[in-house]
């Protein structure tokens, strides 16, 4: 039932009385949705109805297989998969596509093969098999079952016509997110009034959708947006006329330009403008619009954004392109903010910005979930919460757990679900010996009541029957905080905790409390070690929300000894009970903490002191907050046993935390520290679920560190390595773990270390994925190593054959995926793919090669002599064009190039002069040596002309890290020369040629740290070279 209108007849058919007097089914397909037949046919019941998708990968290849008889193995199943996903699993597209194998006959790989190049057109050559002698002829093919559906959209009265220019338009978009509120008046308003009538209100935006969705052309998705299916949209591309295809594109450019969101269809915009700007039938003029340069650019941002630098570069000129064919005078600066590639800084922002945030467990518990519609009111909720309280008085724990936990699952997510439910569950699960599950919703229940003292008393309750007696306490003292009387109201406390923990709690709201309560428990500590006690009772301080000092005068000097002035703290327990709960330690004060110490939920400062957790003590930490300002070492040390669990140590001058015992650290974070974490000197690490960013070093191992685990940790954004390991001849396992965006490296292993990397992923960062150099060894298993700067494994004098490298994706690495001097490591099938293994580099030219005055495609093009951007298919169009281009010639100048200060320093004229350079006039810039890759061809005047100031000629343009040197080499600073050594020297304030060349440039042959870019250049002039910024030359082996 596809007709634009139903018969009497059909509609007699399915709504008839006859239907009554007879058995069995009547089986009727149709593309409208079952709230449009229930519209249009009396009585109809949309239960009736049946929903018809898509065939998912495996349901798609056994249709093949089965309906065509399709011999098959693995290969051929892996091509079928492809041919499903490119078909969009449409069951009559794999019909058609089945029908023709069957008839030709051919192989399915070779009929992928015909699909890639001729699309639509190969499902047009064979129809699919008709079932019976009723099928209409139109309905067996792709291509004519949507066009009959586009006639009927045609002929709707009142919105066919606005309903074609969106479809139209939607041809040029991303098939699987388009936005329902691109259907508008357009910015600009569009001219046809017609249109802007229809869509101008929300009601008639909805007609036009509704008319789309009901003939199946669009689908609604999850997020409510619309989707098309990619079929769709070749079909409505195979028969738009030139001017039909331009109005199109225009209107999903320019008309509705107001929707554009970054890239979420610039990808698809671009694909189809690169291929019209090469047909001759097509008027480019109304293509060049700045609109449709900016749509360009933001592409360009996008894929940089992504580390996709050589792709962004040659996007962005033809965004250049299309700006500069428009013959506007602003500069292009004005529509386009940044350069290619993007600013590191920028580039992170944006690729961060891009990800979900991230959201608190107490989010999930309720503010990030839509509210969902209740099936029962909170009367009746009540009235269960009050039956299962009655059943649990009565010792029916069982039927009293099935009422509470029914009441939670029908009311979670609901305006009124009542949190006391989570509360009750877990006094039954207690009663149960249901230990875990009491503690979960304890905890859950302290998320939405953090203030309400029964959360703390079931999970006290629980912990205690846990043994995590100190965890316990933790929990007690805070349902003590809230309900003071607790210990003699709430008779499981009664039970479960004896009066000593009562009277060894301290409730501080100020410094002076909190420093009678200090000199309290180290009084009763000593006065323990006087009489050899063994107990393990621990003392319990609370604070209030306060600013706490600790100091000489505030402790007392009678419990500071030596010279160091060292206060010690130990067998107690601190807890913030709630807000800011912050400890500072004075300046001229040294804090050791001994024997047992657990806090919880408070901020520590130390200013300039050492905070040391020493050898013998165990530390528990838990959601505390630590930072340092002290310059000359790292603050806070643990020498004995620490757990540290959801805690932040951020702004450690020094370092955050340093490791010499034994440490478990988790769900905690490590930010703006000179050093995030290290261990070293027999020191052991468990570390897990940690963040560690923003530092100068991520995670330092070694020297001399025992076995150390790092486990689903995410290290980013630190200014040297993600994770360095130095001299651990111990094993050290990395697994599972997120290392990007770092500065340099992103795992290093150094100095005869023992590691294995395991099923990380390792992308983006500045230098090489895994660097593993002197007599170091590794397992390097499971990895993606993908888009680091310098290429993604290297090795240099490793162990011989102890090294594994196996099973890794290495892939889309600015250089080499594998690189080994004088190592050998056991290979196995490792996936490489799209690295730069070869030295090359990207021109970068734009797509549109066309004359900047009859704006015709062209290959052989040649450039403006003065602003080497403008270019033109001979010298009658060039002289045509002069009056127009003497414009903005000076303006493209500006836009394409730089003019930098050019220092020359002929330190390649080693090669060109038998008089060696004297190694001490060195500059301060360069290396003391001039060092070249034997396979490169020889250089100076006798091998190429001296070029001419004043037309362009090619550099070699080098910058990366002086390792010699044993500092960062000054990233304003670019060495360059070219074949005639004419230009030999180095420029000053380049920092942006030295971003291009490390991003854009091949690995140097003798310093895998540096690298080398081509590029144009003119001069100099006035001590200046002019440096083209856009396109580059080819690559040159001198």
């Amino acid at each position: 039932m596809d007709q634009l209108d139903f018969s009497p007849n059909i509609v007699k058919l399915v709504s008839g009385l006859w239907q009554h007097d007879v058995s069995g089914h009547l089986l009727i397909t149709t593309r409208r949705k079952p709230t449009a037949l229930a519209n249009d046919i009396r009585d109809f019941d949309e239960r009736c109805c049946l929903s018809l998708k898509c065939f998912e990968i495996e349901e798609g290849k056994k249709f093949l297989f089965r309906r065509f008889g399709i011999v098959h193995d693995e290969e051929v199943e892996r091509v079928a998969e492809k041919l499903v996903q490119q078909l969009g699993g449409l069951p009559l597209a794999l019909e058609q596509a089945g029908a023709y194998i069957k008839s030709l006959p051919c192989t399915i790989p070779q009929y992928l093969e015909l699909y890639d190049k001729q699309h639509i057109r190969l499902l047009n050559r064979q129809k699919a098999t008709r079932v019976s002698e009723y099928d209409s002829p139109e309905r067996s093919a792709v291509r004519t079952t949507w066009h009959l559906n586009f006639g009927h959209i045609k002929q709707s009265v009142d919105d066919g016509r606005a309903a074609s220019r969106f479809l139209y338009a939607s041809a040029f978009l991303n098939p699987n997110e388009i936005q329902k509120d691109i259907i508008n008046i357009g910015e600009p308003p569009i001219e046809d009034e017609e249109f802007g009538e229809c869509v101008k209100t929300p009601l008639g935006r909805r007609q036009v959708l509704k008319l789309l969705t009901d003939f199946s052309l669009f689908k609604e998705t999850l997020s409510s947006n619309l989707s098309v299916h990619h079929l769709v949209q070749e079909v409505i591309l195979e028969n738009l006329n030139p001017e039909a295809e331009l109005q199109s594109i225009n209107d999903a450019i320019l008309t509705f330009y107001n929707w554009h969101k970054l890239c979420l269809h610039s990808y698809d915009l671009v694909r189809h403008l690169k291929r019209m700007i090469k047909q001759s039938n097509v008027d480019r003029t109304k293509i060049f619009q700045p609109k449709t340069a900016r749509i360009v650019y933001e592409y360009a941002v996008h894929l940089s954004a992504n580390s996709k630098h050589d792709e962004a570069k040659e996007v962005a000129n033809f965004a250049n392109d299309i700006f500069n064919l428009s013959n506007q005078q602003v500069p292009a600066i004005s529509l386009f903010p940044h350069t290619m590639p993007l600013p590191e800084l920028v580039r992170r922002h944006i690729q961060y910005s891009c990800n979900a945030p991230a959201t608190s467990k107490k989010d999930e518990c309720r503010d990030g979930v839509e509210m969902q519609s209740p099936s029962v009111t909170s009367e009746q909720l009540e009235e269960m919460r009050m039956k299962g309280n009655d059943l649990f008085k009565k010792g029916f724990y069982n039927d009293a757990l099935k009422i509470y936990y029914d009441a939670i699952d029908i009311s979670r997510n609901t305006a009124f679900f009542d949190v006391r439910l989570l509360s009750n569950r877990a006094s039954v699960y207690l009663k149960l010996g249901q230990y875990d599950e009491a503690l979960e919703d304890a905890e859950e229940y302290i998320l939405q009541r953090p203030k309400c003292w029964r959360g703390y008393a079931r999970k006290a309750l629980a912990l205690v029957q846990l043994k995590d007696m100190q965890g316990a306490y933790v929990a007690a003292s805070l349902a003590y905080y809230y309900k003071r009387n607790i210990f003699h109201d709430f008779e499981p406390f009664r039970v479960t905790f004896d009066s000593s923990l009562e009277k060894s709690l301290y409730v501080c709201h100020s410094t002076s409390n909190f420093s009678t309560a200090l000199r309290k428990i180290r009084i009763s500590h000593l006065r323990r070690n006087l009489s050899n006690s063994i107990s393990d009772d621990l003392q319990v301080v609370i604070l209030e929300p306060d600013h706490y000092l600790v100091s000489v005068q505030t402790v007392g000097s009678d419990l500071v000894y030596g010279n160091d002035k060292v206060h010690s703290i130990g067998n107690c327990i601190l807890v913030g009970s709630e807000g800011k709960c912050s400890v500072t330690f004075d300046d001229n004060l040294n804090i050791a903490f001994v024997k047992n110490f657990v806090a919880y939920n408070v901020r520590f400062y130390s200013r300039f002191t050492n905070c040391h957790f020493l050898s013998g003590s165990v530390v528990k930490l838990a959601h505390c907050s630590f930072e340092s300002s002290n310059h000359s070492y790292t603050s806070f040390c643990s020498f004995g046993e620490l757990k540290v669990d959801f805690c932040t140590f951020s702004n450690c001058t020094k370092g955050g935390l340093l490791v010499v015992g034994d440490a478990e650290i988790e769900n905690s974070e490590f930010f703006g520290n000179a050093t995030a974490l290290e261990v070293r000197k027999g020191g052991r690490l468990l570390v897990r679920k940690t963040r560690m960013y923003g530092n100068k070093q991520g995670l330092l191992i070694g020297p001399q560190a025992k076995e150390c685990v790092v486990e689903d940790c995410d290290l980013y954004d630190n200014e040297s390595c993600g994770i360095f390991v130095t001299n651990c001849a111990s094993d050290v396992t990395i697994k599972g773990n997120h290392v990007y965006d770092n500065d340099e490296l992103g795992i290093s292993v150094t100095q005869n270390s023992n590691v294995s990397i395991l099923e990380n992923e390792i992308l983006r960062n500045d230098g090489w994925g895994i660097f593993i150099v002197d007599h170091s060894q590794a397992v390097v298993k499971e990895n993606k190593i993908h888009h680091n700067q310098c290429g993604g494994i290297y090795l240099l004098n490793c162990s011989v054959g102890k090294s594994v490298i196996e099973y890794n994706n290495i892939s889309f690495n600015s250089g080499p995926g594998i690189y080994e001097e004088d190592s050998l490591t056991k290979r196995k099938e490792n996936k490489l793919q799209d690295n730069k293994e070869e030295r090359n580099q990207s021109t970068a030219q734009s797509e549109a090669k066309l004359c900047y005055c009859c704006k015709k495609p062209t290959t052989n093009l040649k450039k403006c002599s003065n602003c080497f951007t403008a270019q033109y298919c001979g010298k009658n169009c060039q002289r045509s064009d002069w009056k127009n281009h003497r414009g903005i010639c000076d303006r493209l100048l500006s836009d394409g190039s730089i003019a930098l200060n050019y220092v020359r320093d002929p330190l390649m004229a080693i090669y060109s002069s038998p008089n060696e350079r004297d190694p001490s006039d060195d500059c301060k810039y360069t290396f003391t040596l001039a060092l070249r890759g034997a396979s490169l061809l020889p250089v100076g005047p006798k091998y190429c002309q001296p070029p001419n100031a004043t037309s362009w000629f090619i550099v070699k343009m080098s910058a990366g890290v002086s390792v010699e040197q044993g500092k960062g080499y000054d990233p304003s600073v670019v060495r360059l020369y070219d074949r005639s050594l004419k230009i030999d020297g180095f420029l000053t304030g380049a920092d942006q040629i030295y971003h291009l060349v490390w991003k854009h440039g091949a690995m140097a042959e003798m310093f895998i740290y540096w690298r080398k870019l081509f590029m144009w250049v003119k001069g100099p002039e006035d001590g200046k070279l002019r440096v083209f910024i856009n396109e580059f030359p080819p690559y040159q082996n001198w």
